[in-house]
């Protein structure tokens, strides 16, 4: 199936017949049927979509902007991006926490974590991280929850670093 410029990502959609991919030179979102396998429509999505992440529960798809810092929401029924949110410069992943109704996002820009309650929808907090040659440098890209613990596991592109992050 052909996508758009700079697929850089995929999501399903919560009932899994819609393919949503991030087309991110075209600063666009594709929807592709799953039962037809056939692009089907172009979503407009105002930046840089990079990063994906399907809420089943919800009926959305969270999408990191790396022009604009923001996590936007799209609403899977009717297909269009509903809202954003600030989050942090040059969001580069992110990973939902359930149990803490929590979105962790990892900043390119700075080496932050930021810390979004997914109920009020605001920043709680910037997670810096503090050591030092890590905290000097740019680069902060994957993220993932550690099970049974209450860290985040974070990798820096430029450093090629692993890191441990206390999310307490």
């Amino acid at each position: 199936v052909f996508v758009g410029k700079g697929p850089t990502d995929v999501a399903l959609s919560a009932n899994g017949e819609f393919l949503y991919v991030a087309e991110r030179e075209a600063g666009t979102i594709g929807v592709i049927s799953t039962q037809n396998r056939v692009y089907i429509k172009t979503i407009q999505f105002g930046g840089r979509p990079h990063r994906m992440y399907s809420v089943d529960t919800q009926g959305v798809v969270l999408i990191l902007d790396q022009y604009t810092g923001a996590l936007a929401i799209l609403d899977s029924v009717i297909q269009r991006i509903d809202r954003k949110i600030d989050v942090v410069s040059l969001p580069s992943d992110m990973v939902v926490d359930t149990q803490r109704d929590k979105i962790y996002v990892t900043s390119f820009a700075d080496n932050t974590i930021g810390v979004l309650d997914i109920k009020s929808e605001k920043m709680q907090n910037i997670i810096g991280l503090s050591q030092a040659s890590f905290a000097q440098s740019t680069g902060l890209n994957n993220i993932a929850m550690v099970p049974g613990s209450n860290e985040v596991l974070v990798s820096n592109t430029n450093t090629g670093e692993l890191h441990f992050v206390d999310i307490r």
